[in-house]
């Protein structure tokens, strides 16, 4: 009678119950290397228990290499050694020149590499990288790699260690630099990862439209696209038109989102915009600035943080709330701007009957009685505005944060909240009080928008009870 530990679709199935890939992200600007080693720890231990256990725990093991310099260690061991001078830290240097032979004795571990984050280092005298380049291996080393983080500090072959590295089943491709070294060599970037779904770039360089436009073939494929420091002006309008995911990281003085334009209204659904803290204290974020989005209707997240974002109060959440009727998550830290009334809250709620998730600064000294009857409806086929059947009882809010503004009649706050999202059930508050000397202030602040729960929840128990909800 056959084992059930011997049936490899069943130990596959065990071993990954007990250290999921799933506890790191691909791409390795998100990776968790504590939860990693953990993994790591537990799939080096079921290796050990026998020959067959180890052939399924051994591709897990090789997974993802975060360290650059983990992928020579698969070289023979006498092409190498770990050297620690005492002007830095430990280091991997080469200890004669490599040949096809060494390729072929790592290839039979690094074909299970699907993660890999790789930063240049020929500055230090041991150069690897010449080393490597001299004698390059004659077949693609990472056939098997997914995602791949690569940090050029400048060094001129860089680009020819990056096609060493690449492989056409990437999906992931973040690229770092300092100048345009890589950038200027994107097309031919693209051509060698015709799968990429994610983008992510940061560069100081400057940009210039015949180099990005020559970039439009190679980004057919393109789901998801990080731009830091990247002008969205010069992007080809066919380039980014499938594009579901765009997130801006800058340290802008001033914004323009008029590249988006060239994202398909129809596509663009996550839109993350992050202002660095060290943007101008005296700039402040217009409606106008949005504009360029009021065509996308089909955005259902939206994450817009910075320091001082606003003149975004009421009238422009209104606006706001008519452009992007399919809201399920609206992010706006405010931390030194204006402050939204309840006036947001009625506009959202009868714009975004989708929204889940909203974080806004919020004043709710003074009330707008909640509106009765139906919410509009959000279907492709209808026009904005049309009368829909959702009944505002169904609207699917069910989480609020606030980042500041005050609740000065919690009882008064909680009837509205409760009148207007029947389903929230959870109220945080952030507390940004920049500056203040008073720290009791916040403390009383956030005591009242606890209270505020406090009463919901004994208001939604009741309702339970009487079975109205």
């Amino acid at each position: 009678m056959i084992c059930p530990l011997d049936i490899p679709e069943i130990l596959s199935i065990i071993f990954d119950y007990l250290a999921p890939l799933s506890v790191h992200k691909l791409l390795m600007i998100n990776f968790d290397l504590s939860a990693f080693n953990i993994q790591l720890k537990i799939l080096y231990n079921l290796a050990l228990v026998s020959r067959f256990w180890n052939a399924l725990a051994t591709p897990l093991l090789w997974h993802a290499l975060p360290d650059a310099h983990d992928l020579w260690r698969l070289l023979p061991i006498d092409a190498w050694q770990v050297v620690q001078p005492a002007t830095r830290t430990k280091s991997l240097v080469f200890t004669r020149p490599l040949c096809d032979a060494d390729w072929e004795h790592a290839i039979q571990v690094s074909r299970y590499v699907k993660c890999y984050g790789y930063v240049s280092d020929n500055v230090h005298p041991d150069m690897k990288q010449d080393a490597i380049l001299a004698s390059p291996p004659p077949f693609p080393l990472l056939p098997s790699l997914i995602s791949l983080d690569f940090t050029s500090l400048g060094i001129r072959s860089d680009m020819a260690m990056l096609d060493i590295i690449l492989s056409p089943s990437m999906r992931m491709l973040g690229l770092r630099e300092g100048n345009a070294n890589l950038l200027d060599n994107m097309d031919r970037i693209l051509q060698r990862c015709p799968s990429l779904e994610e983008l992510v770039l940061k560069s100081v360089s400057p940009f210039s439209v015949p180099r990005v436009f020559a970039w439009r073939r190679g980004l057919a494929s393109l789901r998801s696209l990080t731009c830091a420091t990247l002008d969205l002006r010069l992007l080809d309008r066919g380039a980014i038109y499938f594009v579901k995911e765009l997130a801006l990281i800058d340290t802008l003085t001033t914004l323009s989102l008029s590249g988006c334009s060239h994202c398909a209204p129809k596509a663009l659904s996550t839109l993350n915009i992050s202002l660095l803290p060290r943007v101008r204290v005296d700039w402040c974020m217009h409606l106008d600035h949005l504009r360029p989005l009021s065509a996308h209707r089909a955005l259902t997240n939206v994450r817009i943080s910075a320091l001082k974002v606003s003149s975004l109060g009421d009238d422009e959440f209104e606006t706001l709330a008519s452009w992007w009727p399919k809201l399920e998550r609206l992010y706006l830290s405010n931390v030194l701007g204006a402050v939204c009334s309840s006036r947001t809250l009625v506009a959202l709620r009868e714009h975004c009957p989708r929204l889940v998730e909203l974080s806004i600064s919020l004043d709710m000294s003074g009330f707008v009685p909640p509106t009765s009857g139906d919410v509009p409806s959000v279907d492709d086929d209808e026009p904005s505005g049309t009368a829909a059947t959702k009944a505002a009882s169904e609207h699917s809010l069910r989480w609020l944060r606030v980042f500041r503004g005050c609740a000065l009649d919690p009882h008064g706050t909680a009837a509205l909240l409760s009148a207007l999202f029947p389903q929230l059930t959870q109220i945080d508050y952030g507390g940004q009080f920049p500056g203040s000397e008073v720290p009791e202030l916040r403390d009383e602040t956030r005591l009242a928008w606890e209270e505020v729960m406090r009463i919901m929840r004994i208001g939604r128990q009741v309702r339970i009870e009487k079975g109205g909800v």
